[in-house]
C-alpha cells in the first residue's frame, strides 16, 4: 500500500531513471511553468516527502513529459496493480490504483465500499477458493513467460509485491507482463528490478548509471527468457496445505 505522495514519488523517479535525468535537468525545465524548483524538491518529491497538490502533480506530468517526449497522463502516474491510502488512521480510506486511474480519466468520483452480506461474501469467497484450487495448474500453464521455478510466484505472492514502475516498462519492452518481469528478476536476482539496479549501481550513483544498470538487467531478463521459451515446459501442481493456503510446486516424478 502506499501514499499519494510515494506513488507519485516512485514514479518520478522511475521515469527520471529510465532516461538518464538529473534532478537538476528536471528543475531547471520545470521553471518553464512558473516555479522554483530545485534539485532538493524533485527529491522531496521523488522520497515522498513534498505536498502533492493537483497544481504540483499537472507540472510534474508536463515537465517529465517535456524532456522525454512522452504523452503520459496523470492516470500513468499511478499505473500497476495495489493500493492507493488516500487518508491515515483506522477509518482512512483506502482505494486501488485501478480505481485512482478510472477517477483520473474522467469517471465519478465514488468511493468503493463493499457492502456485500456476509452470506454472499462467503459464497463469493468459496467460489474464488475453489477457483484457485482446481484452477491454478491451467493457470500457470499459460504462463509460459514466467521462470520454471514455479516456487517464486509463492514468494511474489508473500511478499505482496505490486510490479513497480520501471517493471512495467521492462514488461513492454519485452513483451511480458510486468508480474513477470518482476518473477524473473527474483528468480535471477533475489530482488525486484529496483532493487537490483539500485545494488549494482551503488549507493549514490548518478541516474545515467542507474539506468544503464537497468537495462542491463532487462538484456539478463531477456536472455532467461529466450533460454526457457527453448526447454520444455514444466509440469506443475497446486497443492493446499494444513492452513487452507494454495502453494504451486513442481510436479514429482
Amino acid at each position: 500500500m502506499s501514499s499519494i505522495q510515494k506513488a507519485v514519488g516512485s514514479y518520478v523517479k522511475s521515469v527520471r531513471e529510465q532516461n538518464n535525468l538529473t534532478l537538476d535537468k528536471i528543475a531547471r525545465e520545470s521553471h518553464r511553468y512558473g516555479v522554483r524548483w530545485n534539485t532538493s524538491s524533485i527529491k522531496s518529491f521523488e522520497e515522498g516527502r513534498a505536498s502533492v497538490t493537483l497544481a504540483n502533480l499537472l507540472i510534474l506530468a508536463a515537465t517529465l513529459n517535456g524532456l522525454t517526449n512522452s504523452k503520459d497522463g496523470l492516470a500513468d502516474v499511478f499505473a500497476g496493480d495495489g493500493y492507493i491510502e488516500l487518508t491515515d488512521g483506522p477509518d482512512g480510506i483506502t482505494q486501488s490504483r485501478n480505481w485512482m486511474r478510472q477517477i483520473l480519466q474522467g469517471a465519478s468520483v465514488t468511493f468503493l465500499v463493499s457492502e456485500m452480506p456476509e452470506a454472499e461474501r462467503k459464497a463469493a469467497h468459496d467460489a474464488v477458493t475453489d477457483f484457485i484450487e482446481h484452477g491454478t495448474e491451467k493457470i500457470i500453464k499459460a504462463f509460459k513467460d514466467f521462470p520454471n521455478d514455479v516456487n517464486i510466484l509463492d514468494r511474489l505472492y508473500d511478499s505482496g509485491h505490486s510490479p513497480s514502475l520501471a517493471e512495467q516498462r521492462a514488461g513492454k519492452k519485452l513483451d511480458i507482463a510486468p508480474s513477470a518481469v518482476a518473477a524473473w528478476s527474483l528468480a535471477l536476482f533475489g530482488r525486484s528490478l529496483d532493487e537490483e539496479s539500485e545494488r549494482r549501481a551503488g549507493i549514490g550513483a548518478s541516474a545515467q548509471k542507474r539506468g544503464r544498470m537497468t537495462r542491463e538487467i532487462i538484456a539478463e531478463i531477456a536472455n532467461a527468457l529466450t533460454e526457457k521459451r527453448a526447454k520444455p515446459e514444466v509440469k506443475i501442481m497446486s497443492r493446499k496445505d494444513s492452513e487452507g493456503v494454495v502453494h504451486i510446486e513442481e510436479e514429482s516424478e
